[in-house]
């Protein structure tokens, strides 16, 4: 569980969108996307992307600040961003205020 919902479920949209992302247009390529990437390693949880031309690449990563729950285990596996997860995230980002321990921020 991530302690502040807004604020991650607008940065996993971007990392999602990233994977969806087609920056250079070549002719001969079929166009494909890639799923992002979760890594857990015991001390953060990491999202990775490229883009579906591979030209551009993102990545987020939640240190354990931004975790509330223990870690398991350690490992990587790939995120299917489907539209019902897009969908979660987007309500989750919509928060129209974000407080955290030092700072509060308005999210629109």
């Amino acid at each position: 569980m991530v302690t502040q919902a807004a604020p991650a479920a607008a940065s996993l949209l971007g990392v999602a969108d990233v994977a969806l992302a087609r920056y250079h247009q070549p002719q001969s390529r079929p166009g494909w996307v890639r799923d992002p990437v979760v890594t857990c390693n015991g001390d953060r949880l990491r999202f990775e992307s490229f883009s579906a031309c591979g030209g551009v690449y993102a990545r987020l990563d939640l240190l354990n600040g931004a975790l509330d729950g223990e870690v398991f285990d350690r490992g990587t596996t790939n995120v299917d961003v489907n539209a019902p997860l897009r969908r979660r995230w987007r309500a989750s980002a919509r928060a129209t205020r974000c407080t955290s321990g030092w700072a509060s921020t308005s999210w629109s």
